[in-house]
């Protein structure tokens, strides 16, 4: 669904993901209402700063001085939800694509039910 432009710059490893658009153009693409622009939009800060060594990144990794390992439960659970997410986003679109209606609504059904934050 890029650019030929987006794929030049994959191949020259220059592209970036516009976290602002990029839910919606998932979305139009593969008429998924607003499922990936609310996922996006839920998880981007934390995404962001577990990925490119933000403070929660490095927060994690001392208790005081110590370095070790420092998740608090929440942050476990998270963790899991976000990676039960991911199961959820990838079967969504499989089954959007494949044109599977009724297994698409149930999956997003179930997502809005056990994926997403109370």
């Amino acid at each position: 669904m890029g650019s030929d432009e987006d794929v030049l710059k994959l191949r020259n490893d220059e592209y970036r993901t516009n976290f602002s658009t990029v839910g919606k153009e998932i979305d139009a693409f593969f008429r998924t209402d607003d499922f990936f622009e609310g996922f996006l939009t839920g998880a981007r800060n934390s995404l962001h700063s577990y990925t490119h060594a933000g403070l929660l990144q490095l927060g994690s990794r001392f208790s005081g001085t110590d370095l070790v390992p420092n998740y608090s439960k929440g942050e476990i659970i998270e963790v899991v939800r976000t990676s039960t997410s991911a199961a959820f986003l990838v079967s969504n679109l499989v089954t959007k694509h494949f044109g599977f209606e009724d297994e698409w609504r149930k999956c997003e059904k179930l997502f809005e039910e056990w994926g997403r934050h109370p």
